[in-house]
């Protein structure tokens, strides 16, 4: 198979069919292939789960699903599955898949569970007997973890080989940390029905993850969608239920459940900077988590400081607190806290001074506190399903920059660096605040939009639009400190500066070797 000369941005991969037996290892294999930081953007994993009313049209449609995937994986252990003319169904896959990889369409993977010794039933031999005699590569694994490893590291050989995508280096241990850290909670059976979930939720997600519309998922298409990224599983009836995963993100109300009463956001105000026994304000927050990382910002903003400034000819109403890094310090606890500890919920506390977001747990293993401080940890999730979900609907990003970017966000507001430890059991996120002093704070650029009018903001490109945001947020610029921040020329500097004067953004101070640009104040 030659490369292709244009990249595909979604490779479909066909799991083969076992009903029973590796229930496991297929469902693993599926959760690797939607959710992992690597894998996910480029990988639909296809499966067939509906038990067939015959071989023969079980047959039929896993040769017709087989046609429409560019890969096939073959996960083999002792059973053989069901027969049709004496070979098992998983059996007419694989020879269908090598039809396809003879005529140069699809690559094949080969897992075998247990040693080559193993006693297996006859059809599963006779299979296994056949991929050897034809040659294929296989990888020999003991357990559904050691299974998304080695699948790992083959489908990332052959979305480069063959697809002409290549994972960065941070990708492939982003992909393997995550395996590593990920806990088996997201993927827990739930008593909750269909019925218990938000559709309407349901639906934002996948149409922003396959990049479809809302309206052409009918209710199969949808179920069958959040089956394969891990959010509903198959009920002994064949009915779609809630994993765990699914009834955090789109349940309507997790926390009715017994067994999740835990997954809630506990916020409490206070007035001054120490817990009292009196709260101004308090709220538990037991929406899908989609909803209370909204609720928790509302609330935020509700016992925070808005102070007013005038900038040019414009009133500006600042956040004491910026909206951006509050939405990463819920997005963090939500996604990467350790649903394990049932007794804890996640903590939001807004005090005079600070704004403190604790977590249960600690940071998923091998991470170490030191090297989330630094801003140097790989990217790793303990609960990949649901960040890979957010990632889709951009409330997070995937590389593992929360904290970065928090800091980021609070010195554009003016504000010092958070704080990170680790105290009775909770990873605790600390945002100080400007406290007395509210002078400090600086325009965010998510309020750029109140101070200049977006007719201006779309004739600058992005460079100038940065250029415009610094100037905005109080800070004075020079030629030379754009030419080293952005790497240009003193000549696109000055031609960078004379637009901005012109749409009246900037306005020109001093002369000679002392000009510098100050946000244009209208005079």
């Amino acid at each position: 198979m030659s490369v292709h000369a244009a990249k595909e941005s979604k490779i479909r991969v066909f799991i083969s069919s076992v009903q029973g037996e590796l229930h496991n290892e297929r469902k693993a294999a599926r959760v690797l292939l939607s959710g992992d930081p690597a894998m996910g953007p480029h990988c639909v994993p296809a499966t067939y789960e509906d038990e067939p009313a015959s071989s023969a049209k079980a047959l039929e449609e896993c040769v017709a699903l087989i046609d429409e995937c560019r890969i096939f994986v073959l996960i083999v252990w002792r059973e053989q599955g069901h027969l049709m003319d004496d070979r098992s169904i998983t059996h007419h896959e694989y020879l269908r898949a090598k039809e396809r990889h003879n005529a140069g369409k699809m690559e094949i993977l080969v897992f075998r569970k247990g040693a080559r010794a193993l006693k297996r039933e006859p059809g599963a031999t006779a299979l296994l007997d056949a991929v050897y005699a034809d040659g294929f590569k296989y990888k020999e694994f003991e357990d559904y973890h050691e299974l998304q490893q080695e699948l790992s590291r083959s489908v990332s050989k052959i979305l480069e080989s063959k697809f002409g995508i290549e994972l960065s280096t941070a990708e492939e241990q982003a992909s393997l940390l995550t395996i590593e850290a990920a806990s088996d909670f997201e993927q827990e059976h739930t008593d909750a029905s269909w019925d218990d979930l938000d559709t309407h939720l349901a639906r934002d997600l996948v149409a922003a993850a396959d990049g479809v519309s809302r309206k052409s998922l009918d209710l199969t298409t949808l179920k069958k969608n959040l089956f394969i990224r891990g959010l509903l599983f198959q009920s002994g009836e064949g009915d779609y239920q809630p994993t765990a995963a699914g009834l955090l993100l789109l349940g309507k109300k997790p926390s009715a459940f017994a067994r999740y009463v835990h997954c809630q956001i506990q916020a409490d105000a206070y007035a001054g900077n120490e817990v009292g026994p009196d709260t101004e304000d308090q709220a538990n927050i037991d929406s899908s988590i989609l909803k209370a990382i909204d609720e928790g910002i509302a609330f935020v903003m509700k016992n925070t400081r808005h102070p007013p400034r005038i900038v040019g000819s414009r009133r500006v109403v600042l956040d004491e607190y910026p909206r951006e890094a509050i939405r990463e310090a819920l997005v963090n606890a939500c996604v990467h806290r350790d649903y394990s500890i049932r007794s804890r919920p996640i903590i939001l506390q807004v005090f005079s001074d600070r704004i403190v977001v604790a977590s249960p747990g600690a940071p998923p293993a091998p991470l170490k506190i030191e090297t989330l401080r630094r801003g140097t940890a790989k990217p790793c999730a303990r609960n990949p399903i649901m960040a890979q979900c957010l990632f889709h609907l951009d409330f997070m990003e995937k590389r593992g920059s929360g904290f970065r970017r928090i800091q980021g966000w609070m010195e554009a507001a003016g504000l010092d660096r958070h704080r990170l430890r680790e105290v009775d059991g909770y990873l605790e996120l600390v945002l100080p605040g400007p406290g007395d002093d509210l002078g400090r704070l600086k325009i965010s650029p998510s309020k750029l939009g109140a101070v200049l009018p977006q007719k201006l903001t779309a004739q600058l490109n992005e460079r100038q639009q940065k250029m415009a945001e610094l100037l905005a947020s109080g800070v004075t610029l020079t030629s030379r400190f754009c030419e080293e921040e952005f790497g240009v020329s003193r000549q696109t500097s000055s031609a960078d500066f004379a637009l901005l004067i012109e749409l009246k953004i900037a306005a020109r101070i001093g002369s000679g070797r002392s000009t510098a640009y100050a946000f244009y104040d209208g005079k």
